[in-house]
């Protein structure tokens, strides 16, 4: 499964989920470039006009960045990455999510 198909559907589901099972099972089966990917693909998706204050978006870039040094992210990153992402999946603009085919 698309590491994004996987985000939609954790996050319709977020109030019933465990947080830490979901952050252990893709840290197990994804990558730190995955992980980048999605943070590229979120940043991407809120585009200009959204309400994700502008310190989220910088922490999440930054450590896109980060990975794409091929520098190892931490775990703190990754739990960082998944659950930001996580919660903030609904500011995604429509054709972003056309595009995802979500």
């Amino acid at each position: 499964m698309r590491l994004t198909e996987l985000i939609e559907h954790c996050h319709l589901d977020l109030d019933q989920l465990n947080r830490d099972v979901i952050n252990n099972n893709i840290i197990a089966n994804y990558s730190d470039q995955d992980l980048r990917e999605l943070a590229l693909t979120w940043l991407r998706g809120i585009g200009s006009r959204h309400s994700v204050p502008g310190s989220i978006v910088w922490a999440v870039g930054s450590i896109a960045d980060q990975a794409l040094a091929d520098q190892a992210l931490t775990r703190r990153q990754q739990v960082y990455l998944i659950q930001t992402i996580l919660e903030q999946w609904h500011q995604i603009q429509l054709e972003s999510r056309v595009e995802l085919g979500l």
